[in-house]
C-alpha cells in the first residue's frame, strides 16, 4: 500500500505529463480495445453451439469445381442418386430452408420477415436462449420467433399462443420466444416455421450435419468423393462434402444465395487488426516517450537510491507500481469510453458487439497487469544497469537529443502518417467506385416487389379449381398493375427483373465454334430490360419482345465475351453450353443446341468493381412478376412516384410493409464494406493524430523547458525570434522528413500490394503522399510553435538570474 501512496504521488509531481500519457493511453488502447472486441466477436462466429466442433453443413461440388451450400436431397428418386449421409460416423442430421424476402399477415396487415424453414432439431443443435415457451417446432403449425420480432409484432404483450399467417397460407400459432444467442450466429432469421408445414418447398433443403466425432470429416469427405450425374443437375457431374461450421462465416470457398445466411470478410478483419496493432504503437510509444522524460526528470532520485544502496527489484516495484497505478486509472476511463461510444461505434463504424464477459475480463486483467509491464521494461533496464554516476550526472544534460526518443518520435510519425495516407486514398477509392461509370443507366430506377414468389408448389391448394381460381385472380392482379404503370405518367419504363449488379460471376462452361472454352455468366431479359438500363448495342440487335421467345437457342454477348471466344464474325459463329440452360413444355428435354449469335452490346460492370468485367451473354425471357418491378422514373417525381407504387402494393397485398430501394443505394451498399472500412481509416488517423500531437507536446515541452539558459544566452547576444524559432524547430524537421519518406515508401508497398488484386481502382497519386505529410506537418507546426511562441518571449534575465 506504502508502494502505491508513493506511486500516486509521483504521478502527481509531475501532472502535465501523467495527463498527456493519461490521455494518450486511454484513446488508443479504447480504439485498440473496440477493434479487439469484434475480432474476437467475428472469429467466434456460432461458437453458441455446444458441438461446433463436429457439426458442418453439406455442400454440393459441382464438375467445374464450385461449391455452394445445398443439401443431399433426392426428389426425384434417381437411380443414380447415392446417400452421403448413410454412414455410421453421422449422428444427427438436420434440414433447413432459409428465405430472406419472406413475409407473414398479422391482423390483416403484411409485415416483412427473415424466415427459416426447419425441422425441430435445427434448434436443438444450434440452441438459442429461450425466454417464453418452447425451445423448437414440435408440429406442424408451431412457430419459434425472436424476441425482437415479438416486439415489433405484438410491442409488449406475450405473443404465446397467438396465430399468423404464412406466406404459403397457412395459419400458424406461436409456440416459443427466444433471444440472441451469446456469441454471433451466422444465420440471421426474425422466425422459425416448421419444415413439416409443406411437403414441397420451392426451394432445396440445406442440411446441418452432427457426427460423432469430428475427424470422421476426413473419411466421410473422402468417401463421398464420387461423381454422380443426377436428373436434378440436368445430367451433370456433382458430389457432396461436409464443411465445418466452425469458420464457415469467413469461408470463401463456399456460395451462398440467401441473404439470410452471413458471411464475414477475412481481408476487412485482417485490416481491423492491422490498424488496433498500429494504434496501441502509438499508445504505447507514446508512453514510453513521454515516461522517459520523466525518468530524465527523475534520474538523480534513482541514482541516489542506487548509492544508498537500492536493489534492481527495489527499481522495478517502484516502476511498475507507478505505471500500474496509471494503468488502473486508464482501464477506468478506458472502460469508460468504451462503453459510452459503444452505440457511436455501431451506428459510424458499423463495428456491432455481442458482449462477451470472459473475454472482457481476460482483456481487462491482460491491460491491467501486462501493460505495466511493457512500459516498465524499457526505463527500467536503462536505469538499473547504469552506474549511479551517470544518473547523478544526466540530470544536468537532459536537454540534448536521446536517441530512444528520437526513436520512439520517429515510430510515432510513420505509423500516424500511414494511417493518414491510408485514409486519403481510401477515401479517394471509394469516390472512384461510387462515381465509376458501369455503363448502364442507374438513376431514378425503383425497384420495389409488388408480388411474392411461391414458397411452395401448391401443396395448400385443396382442389383444381381452387388452383384456378387463385391463378385467375393472380392474373386479374397483374394485368391491373401492368394497366396502372402503362398509363401512369410518373415512368418512361417500367419491367420485372433484377438490377445488373446482382448478376452472377460466370458459371456455366461454354466452348464456341472458334474452338475457344470459358465459363460465362447467363441471365434471362427481355427487350424492355435492355432499354430500361440502356444497354449500348455495339453490332446485331437486341431483343424484341414480339419477335424473339423463351423456347430459343440464341444469344446476345458483351464484348469480353466476343474478346475471349475470339469470335469474329458473329453470324459465322455458334457457343454450346455444356449443359442445358432451360426447358419448356414442346422441346426434347434431352437435347442441347448451340446457340447462334444475334447481337453483341457494350461492356457493363457487374458486381464489385473488384472484379474484372465478365464474358456475359443473355437468353431471351419476358420478365415474370414474382420478380422485383423495375421502374424508371421520371425526374424529379420520385416522391410521387412512392407514393403510386405504395398504392398499388397495397391494393394487391392489403395493409403492410412496403419496401423498395433504388438502384444507385444498392450499388452503394454493394461497396459497404469499402465505405466501413474509409470511415475506420479516417476516425483512427484522426485518433492517432491527437496522440502523436499529445506526444510531441509534451517531449517538446521538456526539450524546450532544457533549452531556456541556452535561449537566455543567444537572445542576449542578439539572436532574433526568427533564429530562435529555426533553432528550436529543427531538431523536429529532421525527425519528421525522416518519418516522412519511410512511411511514404511503407504505405505504397502496402497500399500498391493490397490493391493489386482490384481490377479497377483509383491511382495512387503523388499528391495524397503530400496531402497526408502537409497535413501533419502542419498539425506539428502548430503544437511546437505555440511552446516555441512562449520560449522567445521569455525574459533573459529572469532565467540567467535563476541560474
Amino acid at each position: 500500500m506504502k508502494q502505491i501512496l508513493l506511486s500516486i504521488r509521483m504521478l502527481l509531481r509531475f501532472k502535465v505529463y501523467t495527463f498527456i500519457n493519461l490521455i494518450g493511453l486511454v484513446f488508443s488502447v479504447s480504439c485498440a480495445l473496440i477493434i479487439a472486441r469484434y475480432i474476437h466477436q467475428e472469429n467466434n462466429v456460432d461458437h453458441f453451439c455446444p458441438e461446433l466442433e463436429r457439426t458442418f453443413l453439406m455442400t454440393t461440388v459441382t464438375q467445374n469445381g464450385e461449391t455452394y451450400l445445398a443439401g443431399a436431397i433426392d426428389r426425384n428418386n434417381d437411380s443414380n442418386f447415392k446417400n452421403p449421409l448413410l454412414d455410421p460416423s453421422v449422428e444427427k442430421v438436420s434440414q433447413f430452408i432459409p428465405f430472406s424476402d419472406d413475409y407473414i399477415m398479422v391482423n390483416n396487415r403484411r409485415f416483412t420477415v427473415q424466415t427459416m424453414i426447419a425441422d425441430s432439431l435445427f434448434l436443438e443443435m444450434m440452441p438459442y436462449p429461450v425466454i417464453e415457451g418452447n425451445s423448437t417446432v414440435h408440429s406442424p403449425d408451431d412457430v419459434i420467433m425472436t424476441k425482437k420480432l415479438a416486439t415489433r409484432l405484438f410491442k409488449h404483450e406475450s405473443p404465446i399462443g397467438k396465430t399468423l399467417k404464412t406466406s404459403t397460407g397457412n395459419i400458424v400459432t406461436v409456440t416459443g420466444v427466444i433471444d440472441e444467442p451469446s456469441t454471433k450466429a451466422s444465420m440471421q432469421f426474425d422466425l422459425v416455421i416448421s419444415i413439416e408445414l409443406s411437403k414441397s418447398w420451392s426451394r432445396m433443403e440445406n442440411q446441418l450435419v452432427q457426427l460423432h466425432r469430428p475427424e470422421d470429416v476426413i473419411q466421410l469427405n473422402r468417401k463421398n468423393k464420387v461423381p454422380m450425374q443426377l436428373k436434378s443437375y440436368s445430367d451433370r457431374a456433382i458430389y457432396y462434402q461436409l464443411v465445418p461450421l466452425k469458420g464457415f462465416y469467413t469461408n470463401t470457398t463456399v456460395a451462398t444465395y440467401d441473404t439470410l445466411i452471413y458471411k464475414g470478410n477475412q481481408t476487412s478483419l485482417n485490416i481491423l487488426t492491422l490498424i488496433s496493432f498500429l494504434l496501441l504503437l502509438v499508445g504505447m510509444f507514446n508512453y514510453i516517450n513521454l515516461h522517459t522524460v520523466v525518468m530524465l526528470k527523475r534520474a538523480r532520485e534513482f541514482g541516489i537510491k542506487k548509492v544508498f544502496g537500492a536493489n534492481g527489484k527495489t527499481v522495478f516495484l517502484q516502476l511498475y507500481s507507478e505505471n500500474f497505478s496509471l494503468g488502473a486509472i486508464a482501464l477506468l476511463f478506458i472502460w469508460t469510453f468504451v462503453e459510452i461510444t459503444r452505440g457511436i461505434v455501431t451506428l459510424w463504424l458499423e463495428i456491432p458487439v455481442v458482449a462477451d464477459l470472459y473475454f472482457d475480463i481476460w482483456l481487462s486483467v491482460f491491460l491491467l497487469l501486462g501493460m505495466p509491464l511493457l512500459t516498465t521494461i524499457f526505463p527500467f533496464l536503462r536505469y538499473n544497469y547504469a552506474p549511479p554516476i551517470h544518473s547523478l550526472r544526466s540530470i544536468s544534460t537532459g536537454g540534448n537529443s536521446v536517441v530512444s526518443r528520437v526513436i520512439f518520435l520517429s515510430v510515432q510519425y510513420i505509423i500516424t502518417i500511414c494511417l493518414v495516407i491510408a485514409a486519403i486514398y481510401f477515401s479517394r477509392q471509394l469516390h472512384y467506385v461510387l462515381h465509376y461509370d458501369l455503363n448502364y443507366k442507374t438513376q431514378d430506377i425503383i425497384k420495389c416487389s409488388l408480388f411474392s414468389t411461391d414458397r411452395t408448389y401448391g401443396d395448400v391448394i385443396t382442389s383444381m379449381e381452387e388452383w384456378e381460381a387463385k391463378r385467375k385472380e393472380e392474373d386479374l392482379k397483374v394485368e391491373s398493375v401492368k394497366r396502372k404503370m402503362d398509363e401512369s405518367p410518373l415512368f418512361t419504363q417500367w419491367t420485372y427483373g433484377d438490377s445488373p449488379i446482382q448478376m452472377f460471376p460466370p458459371h456455366t462452361e461454354c466452348t464456341a465454334s472458334t474452338g475457344e472454352k470459358a465459363k460465362i455468366s447467363v441471365d434471362f431479359v427481355d427487350q424492355k430490360y435492355m432499354e430500361l438500363f440502356d444497354f449500348k448495342l455495339k453490332e446485331g440487335r437486341i431483343w424484341d419482345d414480339e419477335k424473339d421467345q423463351f423456347a430459343q437457342y440464341k444469344f446476345i454477348i458483351n464484348e469480353t465475351a466476343k474478346k475471349v471466344f475470339h469470335i469474329e464474325d458473329i453470324n459465322k459463329t455458334k457457343m454450346q453450353t455444356d449443359a442445358r440452360m432451360w426447358f419448356s413444355v414442346g422441346t426434347d428435354a434431352s437435347s442441347n443446341p448451340p446457340y447462334e449469335i444475334v447481337g453483341v452490346i457494350e461492356d457493363f460492370k457487374m458486381g464489385h468493381l473488384a472484379n474484372p468485367v465478365y464474358p456475359l451473354a443473355f437468353c431471351y425471357s419476358i420478365g415474370g412478376h414474382q420478380q422485383p418491378l423495375l421502374a424508371s422514373i421520371v425526374p424529379g417525381k420520385r416522391k410521387e412516384a412512392i407514393e403510386f407504387l405504395e398504392k398499388v402494393f397495397h391494393e394487391i397485398n392489403g395493409e403492410g410493409e412496403f419496401n423498395y430501394s433504388f438502384i444507385e443505394n444498392e450499388i452503394a451498399t454493394l461497396y459497404r464494406d469499402d465505405q466501413r472500412t474509409t470511415r475506420i481509416y479516417i476516425t483512427f488517423a484522426m485518433i492517432a493524430i491527437l496522440i502523436s500531437c499529445l506526444g510531441l507536446f509534451g517531449l517538446s515541452l521538456y526539450d524546450i523547458q532544457q533549452r531556456y539558459r541556452e535561449i537566455a544566452l543567444r537572445k542576449v547576444n542578439g539572436a532574433t525570434a526568427r533564429d530562435i524559432f529555426r533553432l528550436l524547430l529543427r531538431k523536429y524537421c529532421y525527425i519528421f522528413s525522416i518519418a516522412f519518406i519511410l512511411a511514404s515508401c511503407i504505405s505504397y508497398i502496402l497500399i500498391h500490394k493490397y490493391m493489386e488484386s482490384f481490377y479497377h481502382h483509383a491511382p495512387l497519386s503523388l499528391w495524397i503522399f503530400l496531402t497526408a505529410g502537409l497535413l501533419i506537418a502542419l498539425i506539428s507546426l502548430c503544437t511546437l510553435g505555440w511552446q516555441i511562441h512562449k520560449a522567445i518571449k521569455i525574459n533573459p534575465a529572469k532565467v540567467l538570474k535563476g541560474e
